[in-house]
């Protein structure tokens, strides 16, 4: 029978620096940690994350393009000023 290395072992909060410095949030988020095996959360916050991801990206896209019309507007008034 082979040994196996060295078990993944769960971090302690303490020793955490990225939750210290997030907060409770990083509890929250969909990702794995250093140091974790797995994701440890619980399925109706994973299954939340579904349209909350399709709601930011909704709203960063409707940015892009909002910021994309000023910026023509602008190049177009400057172009009337020096034309």
């Amino acid at each position: 029978m082979t040994q196996i290395g060295q078990p993944v072992a769960e971090p302690d909060a303490s020793h955490d620096t990225r939750a210290n410095s997030m907060g409770s949030l990083a509890g929250l988020l969909p990702v794995r940690r250093t140091g974790q095996r797995s994701n440890d959360l619980p399925v109706a916050l994973r299954l939340l994350w579904i349209p909350a991801i399709a709601v930011i990206l909704a709203v960063g896209f409707g940015m892009l393009a909002s910021g994309l019309k000023v910026l023509a507007d602008l190049i177009e008034r400057l172009g009337h000023l020096s034309g």
